[in-house]
Order: structure tokens, then C-alpha cells, then sequence
């Protein structure tokens, strides 16, 4: 087929509650290959990123990617590297045109914004 990458999600929502995951995407990593990139999403946080890259999935190529953190957060990346939690989010504001809300009006953390005086 020649695919760069392979996206899975992990089922971590029911409806619009976060849960636990229940089962693995191994599977898809078996049947991809090992070498193959394959960028896993699903309800990941610091620790669960971490844990992934590090353990479950340490065999495999694996990289974790965010969805409704990463617009609720503008420095996640500073946040998951300095463990620090991300902004909650406000679903009802997904997928508004045209909106300011809920796209541009998260804030950066204190920790983010004093590391960048002096920068």
C-alpha cells in the first residue's frame, strides 16, 4: 500500500466519559509490523504517554499524538515534558465555526510562561 504511518485510537470514551481501557491494539501493531511508524491516540496523559512509549509499546514504533488536550492546551508539549496536568477541556465548544472560544482562549500554564522571560 505504501503508508507512511498507521493511526489507532484506543477506545478510552464511552459517549462522553473518559474510561479506562478495556482492550489493546496489539493486533493492529502485530499485523502492521514493528518497524512500521504507527501514532496511537485515545485518552493518553503524562503518565499514560510515558508508560506507552516506554513499556506497552516499547517494541513497536510507536508514537502518542492528542486530540482535545492539545486545543485545550497551547504548551502540552512543556506540560507532559515537566509533569504538569493539562488544561480540562470543554467539548461543547468542539467543532464551532467561526468561534474564538474554546480554540484560542485555553491558557499557557504560570511554569510555561515565567521559562520563556528571558528567552
Amino acid at each position: 500500500m505504501g503508508v507512511g504511518y498507521l493511526h489507532v485510537v484506543e477506545s478510552r470514551v464511552v459517549n462522553t466519559v473518559d474510561v479506562e481501557k478495556k482492550e489493546g491494539i496489539e493486533f493492529a501493531l502485530e499485523a502492521w509490523g514493528k518497524d512500521k511508524p504507527v501514532l496511537v491516540a485515545g485518552g493518553f496523559n503524562a503518565e499514560s504517554t510515558k508508560r506507552a512509549v516506554d513499556e506497552e509499546y516499547k517494541d513497536w514504533n510507536v508514537g502518542v499524538v492528542f486530540g482535545r488536550y492539545f486545543l485545550s492546551t497551547p504548551d502540552l508539549v512543556y506540560r507532559l515534558q515537566n509533569g504538569l496536568e493539562p488544561n480540562p477541556y470543554d467539548r461543547s465548544t468542539f467543532y464551532t465555526p467561526m468561534q474564538e472560544k474554546g480554540y484560542l482562549d485555553y491558557p499557557f500554564s504560570e511554569e510555561f510562561e515565567k521559562s520563556k522571560v528571558g528567552a
